[in-house]
């Protein structure tokens, strides 16, 4: 009886495992089958505040506002606002010498979602400000950003998110394998989750929101990926999340792997705070309005949980048959997983037209391997410290060639 139970809790939980991954299968196919959605060029340029929160950038902050400076916008509809909090570098002398206004938080604010919090209040309250587009410290913006996001503005875009690529994509292996992760989020989840009443994830720079949203819905983020969180309340207010493929800005990766084991388990655990916060919610949503965008949110979240039961399934597979054939369908499974993985991850590398990640491709189900253990860390903590990203690659927008 013991073994009978066993093995069909083993066919749920493999059942659902694969239903889950058939779910974004299926959104990844359409964001390799749909064209990138294109805004044509409009009129009338609308007044634009980016704002950039910084702590400790005086190495990479100077080339950011010098990109900024060269975009093609008239720069008379461009207010810039460096975002300073915890600093004791020479980042505001530096932004100053480049035009940026200056709002200086102190020691007074603790995340980034707060420091953008205060700035949304206070800004929109001058009600000459249209929208507000986002980036760090470490980024460079595509002369062309701001036009593409103007022109999505002028097709009723409310909320969105622009292409994320990376300024040093080709120092090691390690900053290769975020560019694959970021273009696979590009390609085989915004571009094809925005369409069919979908909805494109926020994710973390280089993304627009109105003015008329946050006087309508005030910022107000609680856990530490403020992304995520805007993406999930986005999705409660009925507002889609665009990707707008032309809108491109370049962020600095990690090279280290102390440097991206932090930054991953930010992720990570910021994850497991909206899951928390937000599964239920948008699980109701679901069931009462069959909001598709509620839906894939909330099955995104529960992606730690969705690995888990997947990894039980597989040990239960070893518990209830003769270890030889458990061995051989694990394998038969890993395998299926892995040509279907490497496929459309060569076909999303093609489309997004980014060359020589086609190694590192091939490698990065090992580097999606580091983020299982974390994953499970995650779910048992209560709370992370905040500890710097260090950003040292000092790239001009010249050096970025697409």
């Amino acid at each position: 009886m013991g073994n009978v139970f066993l093995s069909v809790l083993r066919w749920v939980f493999l059942v659902f495992a694969g239903l889950y991954t058939l779910h974004f299968a299926l959104i990844a196919a359409g964001g390799l089958i749909k064209p990138f959605a294109k805004h044509p060029d409009a009129q009338p340029y609308h007044h634009i505040a980016v704002l950039i929160p910084v702590r400790n950038e005086e190495h990479v902050i100077g080339n950011l506002l010098d990109s900024i400076c060269k975009a093609h916008y008239p720069h008379d509809l461009l207010d810039v606002y460096v975002l300073i909090n915890n600093t004791t570098d020479k980042t505001g002398q530096i932004a100053r010498s480049y035009g940026a206004s200056i709002i200086d938080y102190g020691n007074t604010v603790h995340s980034k979602g707060d420091v953008l919090g205060r700035a949304f209040a206070a800004l929109t309250k001058q009600g000459n400000i249209d929208a507000f587009d986002i980036f760090d410290a470490d980024n460079l913006v595509d002369p062309d950003f701001f036009t593409a996001m103007n022109s999505a503005l002028n097709h009723g875009v409310r909320v969105a998110q622009g292409r994320r690529l990376g300024k040093n994509t080709h120092d090691t292996f390690l900053s290769g394998f975020y560019e694959v992760f970021y273009q696979m989020q590009n390609v085989l989840f915004n571009n094809g989750a925005q369409h069919n009443r979908r909805s494109a994830v926020l994710n973390g720079t280089g993304w627009m929101i109105s003015s008329a949203v946050l006087q309508k819905h005030p910022f107000d983020t609680v856990t530490i990926t403020e992304d995520l969180e805007l993406s999930a309340q986005c999705a409660l207010w009925d507002i889609p999340v665009t990707y707008v493929h032309d809108a491109r800005c370049y962020d600095e990766y990690p090279m280290s792997a102390k440097m991206s084991l932090r930054q991953l388990f930010r992720w990570i655990f910021g994850q497991v705070q909206c899951m928390r916060c937000y599964t239920g919610k948008l699980l109701k949503k679901w069931i009462r309005t069959h909001s598709v965008a509620a839906q894939d949110l909330a099955m995104v979240f529960a992606m730690p949980g969705a690995v888990i039961i997947g990894g039980v399934g597989l040990v239960l597979t070893f518990i209830t048959l003769p270890w030889r054939k458990a061995l051989l369908v694990t394998c038969i499974l890993l395998i299926i997983l892995y040509l279907a993985f490497d496929t459309l991850l060569q076909c999303c590398l093609h489309k997004a037209e980014i060359h020589g990640c086609t190694v590192k491709g091939l490698l990065f189900p090992v580097f999606m391997c580091i983020w299982v253990p974390l994953m499970i860390v995650c779910l048992f903590k209560k709370n992370v410290a905040w500890k710097p990203i260090e950003h040292n690659r000092a790239a001009k927008i010249e050096d970025m060639k697409q």
